[in-house]
């Protein structure tokens, strides 16, 4: 995960992007680099008279092809929280159309949802019968980090999700 938290003035933002291991152009090579030891094989196979390799390894090539694009396609999707003033800004930009919730900022509430110990949590920020879930893609440790970084930026927080959050840290120090 990459959170920057940026400071101007009164504006505070969050930015969230799950931790990508490769660039696009060093998955390509990646890519390339397995398929072409793939497709070496196969043709060895081919010439030594065992031709119906290559469908097979040309389909595992695509199938392969198609698993990193996907893979890369996620890793780019960006999660911003602006605090401003007395609103709360939540945009997501991920693959599709770009999504936007407003709150009150004196009404917004950052919640952990789920399991305290183990399994997986959910960090939404919610107000008025409105929830937005905020970091999908993190662990549990980076997603109860970011939920008490939220809950101080906001300054707000409900008090069973605040304890939720501090219980939490608790067993994660333990």
């Amino acid at each position: 995960m990459f959170a920057t938290r940026i400071e101007d003035g009164s504006i505070r933002r969050i930015i969230i992007r799950p931790n990508r291991s490769l660039t696009w152009e060093q998955t390509k090579i990646v890519y390339f680099c397995i398929a072409s030891y793939s497709l070496a094989i196969a043709g060895v196979f081919a010439v030594m008279g065992f031709w119906p390799v290559l469908p097979f390894a040309g389909g595992e090539i695509a199938a392969l092809g198609i698993a990193f694009y996907v893979n890369a396609l996620a890793g780019t999707s960006v999660q911003v929280v602006t605090v401003g003033g007395d609103v709360v800004k939540v945009e997501k930009e991920r693959p599709g159309p770009r999504c936007e919730w407003l709150f009150q900022r004196a009404w917004a509430r950052v919640d952990i949802d789920g399991p305290a110990g183990h399994g997986s949590s959910r960090l939404v920020v919610r107000s008025h019968g409105k929830q937005v879930v905020l970091g999908e893609f993190l662990t549990e440790t980076e997603r109860r980090r970011l939920a008490a970084t939220l809950a101080e930026v906001i300054g707000t927080g409900s008090p069973a999700g605040a304890r939720r959050i501090h219980e939490a840290e608790r067993l994660q120090d333990a």
